[in-house]
């Protein structure tokens, strides 16, 4: 069996060298600036997934999260949200997300709290009161 040596210069591990990043990579570690580079492609990654990017879902492009103070869904109907689409109250699950309550969300959450456990609640009629499904 073949014992493994020191890793010579045609076996080096390949750089990119297409586009800005890999000339870029290929210029600072031609310096011997190892680190930097680490530091640079860090700084890319933790840009590129902590900013509120967009990105490209069914063909339309929407927010990759919520913005602060806009309406989701999930995560102001809480219960509500979670029983409606396991009880699959509309066809679509989208269609929760995109309806829009008749009365503010923490009020509305408030009163499904208040109701649910009562005898004879139907999930079904409080969300078709309590929603305006989205225009198809």
């Amino acid at each position: 069996m073949r014992r493994a040596g020191p890793i010579s210069s045609s076996m080096a591990p390949m750089r990119p060298t297409n586009g800005l990043l890999g000339e870029s990579i290929r210029r600072s570690t031609s310096r011997g600036s190892t680190v930097r580079t680490i530091v640079v492609c860090a700084a890319i990654t933790f840009s590129a997934t902590s900013c509120n990017t967009k990105k490209i879902v069914d063909g339309g492009v929407v927010p990759a999260r919520p913005l602060p103070g806009a309406y989701d869904a999930a995560r102001d109907l809480g219960a509500l949200f979670h029983d409606a689409q396991m009880a699959q109250v509309f066809a679509d699950s989208k269609t929760l997300v995109d309806a829009r309550p008749v009365v503010a969300p923490t009020a509305l959450r408030a009163q499904y709290e208040a109701q649910r456990g009562k005898a004879g609640f139907d999930i079904r009629k409080f969300v078709s009161q309590s929603f305006v499904a989205p225009s198809a």
